[in-house]
């Protein structure tokens, strides 16, 4: 302990090459160190050693602050509240996240965000390590065992910004203002997505915000987006047709392996094609009514998933049941029973991410065994989907603070298998203090020779779906290039309007 006094007492203020010394050594133990008490007393020290940092470069450049002070004291001379100004400005361009409940706020203006220009992957690492300590991570919270009590808290919050208002009905209902009067009941229940700020327009929706609105209101609601219909080229078409009529499946699938090898979308149908033949020789494995969840991620659907994104590497990511949402997992999920690694709040079955910025864009769940129903499982799993989306599109905002038609066009994607039916949701936030969750794909999976005739459904139904990612893909990177943009037109703003001020209240007066 008096080592470490000796540290805060002799931190080398002037010494830049020392001091950089001391921040990497520190940071050697926050990263490698299993002593938490020692890890905390580093991060004790490198925040001190920031704040010296900080002086050092405020004293450098004390022309500016000086400036920034004339400001400021021209402003209450004047009695201008300038400073509220120029926040008000950035705020209308940056993004608030409250939670509805209580109106907490939890995000920072973007004032506060970008004006230090430090990348957060290299000089403000430290920050991200301690905030893990604090217990104050936005994505994944160490002391707290209980997850899904974390997912619920990170789902509650909700973006705020001006977008545009949603009417509704014959009698104009305001949809944001109608919900929080629903809300407000004390008889509401939280197993609804309305709960948490989402419209849940899926067909099969039993949401209580959405039965209590006017049939003509609800029915306009449900007709929200465009229906997203599968649509294959001739050469696809006449492969899956070739398969359907085959006499001898496994024959004609090994026949049509050289031809196949022309483009990714063959080589896609190929595998789905030769992953039934397989389960087909192995006596219908797929229809085995004890064929447990993990197994059949193992034998069938990560293999499938992985061929339908073949060439798609360079761009993204794909984890299968190996990922907490937003942080690296510790344990395999072959340590785990199916129950066990797949409470609602656990771990996520398939995750998608960028692989240029590691943000989460997709995720999909294996609801149970695929030959057992338990429609509460598939209903938990859906709400789960739901609110992880949720969570994943504030994580963009918070990171990127940004708003505007590129927030509004973004659209993130969820996958969910159950009893071998896939199904792909559809969220996003194209109206003020609303999510919108909607069914936009669905299609039986065959299991057996009988069912062969439903690959031509199946097969459109996956190639969709995984255009649908590409386009989300594509729009998140414009969201972020856009988010970028308004932060520094947003710092030029304040800075033309901080130095226009200046000039106008100390130009020299001109006597006649």
């Amino acid at each position: 302990m008096n080592s470490w006094n000796r540290y805060f007492d002799d931190i080398p203020v002037n010494n830049c090459k020392a001091m950089d010394t001391l921040i990497k050594s520190l940071r050697a133990i926050i990263n490698r160190s299993a002593d938490l008490s020692k890890i905390w007393k580093a991060n004790e020290l490198l925040a001190k050693c920031q704040i010296v940092m900080n002086q050092n470069h405020r004293k450098a450049g004390s022309n500016i602050d000086k400036l920034w002070l004339c400001v400021e004291k021209t402003f209450q001379e004047k009695n201008i509240n300038a400073g509220t100004n120029c926040i008000q400005l950035v705020s209308c361009e940056g993004v608030n996240i409250s939670n509805v409940g209580d109106k907490r706020s939890l995000a920072t203006p973007i004032t506060d965000k970008h004006l230090d220009f430090e990348t957060e992957d290299k000089e403000n690492s430290y920050k991200r390590r301690r905030e893990d300590l604090d217990n104050v991570n936005f994505l994944y919270d160490e002391k707290n065992t209980n997850e899904e009590d974390e997912l619920e808290k990170h789902a509650e919050e909700t973006i705020q910004y001006n977008g545009k208002i949603w009417i509704v009905g014959s009698t104009k209902i305001n949809v944001r203002d109608a919900l929080t009067k629903w809300q407000k009941r004390k008889d509401r229940p939280r197993t609804d997505l309305a709960f948490y700020d989402i419209i849940d327009v899926t067909p099969g929706s039993n949401s209580d915000f959405i039965r209590s609105q006017p049939n003509d209101a609800i029915y306009e609601m449900k007709q929200f987006g465009s229906s997203e219909e599968p649509s294959i080229a001739n050469d696809v078409k006449e492969l899956i047709v070739k398969f359907i009529k085959a006499n001898d499946f496994r024959k004609v699938v090994d026949e049509n392996y050289v031809e196949t090898r022309k483009n990714d979308t063959l080589k896609f149908i190929w595998d789905f094609a030769n992953l039934l033949a397989e389960s087909f020789e192995r006596d219908n494995d797929l229809t085995d009514f004890d064929l447990s969840e993990l197994a059949y991620r193992e034998i069938f659907l990560a293999p499938l998933i992985r061929s339908l994104f073949r060439g798609m590497h360079r761009e993204m990511r794909i984890f299968f049941g190996e990922k907490h949402l937003f942080a690296s997992s510790e344990e395999l999920n072959l340590e785990k029973t199916d129950k066990e690694s797949r409470e609602v709040g656990r771990k996520v079955d398939i995750i998608w991410s960028l692989k240029s910025t590691d943000l989460e864009f997709t995720v999909g769940e294996v609801s149970g065994p695929p030959n057992q129903r338990s429609h509460p499982r598939f209903f938990s799993d859906k709400l789960k989907i739901a609110k992880m989306l949720k969570i994943i599109i504030n994580r963009i905002v918070r990171k990127h603070c940004g708003t505007g038609v590129k927030l509004s066009s973004l659209k993130l994607y969820g996958l969910q298998i159950y009893n071998n039916e896939v199904i792909c949701y559809e969220l996003s936030v194209p109206f003020r203090g609303l999510y919108i969750f909607r069914e936009v794909l669905r299609s039986k999976l065959p299991t057996n020779k009988v069912e062969l005739a439903l690959i031509s459904r199946s097969i459109p139904t996956l190639l969709k779906f995984k255009e649908l990612l590409e386009q989300s893909q594509k729009s998140l990177k414009d969201y972020i290039v856009d988010a970028y943009i308004m932060s520094i037109d947003s710092v030029k703003k304040i800075i033309k309007r901080l130095f226009d001020t200046y000039r106008l209240y100390n130009s020299p007066i001109i006597k006649t």
